[in-house]
């Protein structure tokens, strides 16, 4: 309104009074332009997600001057380390998209992306081993390594070396060795990255009724992520322990569920590297979270058999809560560019629901020392739990702890988990399996997994 009255007392005294006044108008617009106008703005709008989030917090928390003013040398080096990122917005504008990227930690997303497929796995192995008991009792499909002792599905192959065993003992025990690798693709919200796993898995379960079994599986497991683009890399250790249980009827009609706890170590180390003007960064920023893994899982199935083959729908229902602690990281050198940039991030938990609709088809072959089974199983995945998860986080060396939230890597919502395999049925209770599992029409991820095991039926 002051602006209209100031051009209506000018029009009022003529032509030569206006132009007279044109350069201070011009410098008043320029003015106002400029309050209006942050060029720190189109950087953030290019950037991906996690950058754009932590940019903001960044640009925020920098404008009040704040850490220059502290005493601690952190929070001064922050303020450098924050000065030169807004501070060269116009200056060079794909320095500070390139910072805002290399600092946004997406790394973070693959500690869930990780316990949640390990998770997994060791699931598919337990249901196998209840679908051995079925099979030894002789009412349930054969699966990859299952003993063939007693089976009455399977009468038209009986005759090999394995085949005159009866139903064996109370105690089972079993051995598995599993190698997994594969890799993801990256997208807003994390880099992508290979990974390989190693697992060893131990079970012992007890017979308490001709249809009713219970176990106990423990697993140890060894992997690690390299991240595309030599942005880091996350090492896991995990120790397990897995309850089972399968109740099934003459007719072939099975249940069965499981229910786990997992302790994960992480080792994390980001890279972080840009240059901006004259100045570069080139830190490794370490961190060491803690997670804990809650898992149950349920089933519901029917076993079918024509001559030497069987067909076996199921469905499951998979339940799993993966709870990472907070935890802080420390930079390789605090005193040079971006060493006061290491973060401070809040706990986080996720949790997945999916169902598993499949069937399984088997065959039994004679051969001179016992019984062959190959086999194939089929399941389609449903994630009911698909959503992004925002974990808090700030600047540790920020006085104002000014937050911002990381995001995640949502699960696929839908994909198919493939298995095929070969089981040799041996005298005396023994069998021996190998196996390869595979993910498909999951987007962005490629999986594969190869199994051996041995398994033994006590008298």
């Amino acid at each position: 309104m002051e602006d209209f009255r100031v051009l209506k007392r000018i029009t009022k005294g003529g032509l030569t009074s206006l132009i007279c006044l044109l350069p201070l108008l011009s410098m008043h617009w320029n003015q106002v332009l400029a309050e209006t106008y942050d060029p720190f703005d189109p950087v953030l709008d290019s950037v991906n997600g996690n950058g754009a989030s932590s940019g903001q917090a960044i640009v925020d928390t920098c404008r009040t001057g704040d850490n220059g003013q502290s005493e601690d040398v952190a929070n001064q080096k922050f303020q450098d380390d924050c000065n030169l990122i807004v501070g060269s917005a116009s200056n060079d504008p794909d320095g500070v998209a390139g910072a805002l990227n290399a600092l946004a930690a997406d790394q973070v997303s693959a500690q869930n992306s990780a316990s949640v497929r390990r998770n997994k796995t060791n699931t598919s192995v337990v249901g196998s081993r209840m679908q051995l008991l079925r099979v030894s009792s002789g009412v349930s499909a054969y699966n990859i390594g299952d003993s063939f002792a007693g089976n009455l599905l399977f009468n038209d192959a009986l005759g090999g070396g394995a085949s005159a065993d009866s139903e064996y003992g109370k105690l089972g025990l079993f051995f598995n060795g599993r190698f997994v690798s594969g890799d993801e693709d990256s997208d807003k919200f994390q880099d992508g990255f290979d990974f390989d796993v190693w697992d060893l898995m131990a079970g012992a379960d007890y017979r308490l009724s001709h249809n009713l079994i219970a176990g106990v599986a423990l697993n140890y497991s060894e992997g690690d992520i390299d991240y595309d683009n030599s942005r880091g890399f996350l090492d896991t250790e995990a120790w397990g322990i897995l309850a089972y249980t399968t109740y099934f009827l003459d007719n072939g009609l099975f249940f069965e569920g499981q229910m786990g706890y997992t302790d994960v170590d992480f080792s994390m180390e980001r890279h972080v590297f840009y240059t901006i003007g004259a100045d570069s960064a080139n830190q490794r920023i370490k961190s060491s979270p803690d997670g804990n893994l809650f898992s149950m899982s349920l089933g519901v199935g029917k076993s079918y058999s024509r001559d030497s083959w069987s067909f076996s729908p199921s469905l499951r229902f998979d339940y799993l809560e993966n709870d990472i602690d907070g935890y802080t990281e420390k930079s390789s050198n605090l005193l040079s560019t971006g060493g006061a940039m290491a973060l401070a991030v809040n706990s986080a938990n996720y949790e997945s629901l999916t169902s598993n609709l499949g069937i399984q088809i088997a065959t039994a072959r004679n051969f001179s020392g016992g019984v062959l089974v190959p086999q194939i199983r089929v399941d389609w995945v449903h994630e009911f739990k698909d959503d992004s998860v925002g974990i808090k986080a700030n600047y540790q060396n920020d006085i104002n702890r000014t937050e911002f939230k990381i995001g995640t890597t949502p699960q696929d919502s839908d994909y198919f988990d493939v298995s095929i395999g070969l089981s040799a049925q041996l005298p005396n209770g023994k069998s021996g399996f190998i196996s390869y599992r595979t993910l498909q029409g999951y987007d962005g991820l490629s999986f594969d997994s190869i199994q051996v095991g041995l398994r033994i039926e006590l008298n």
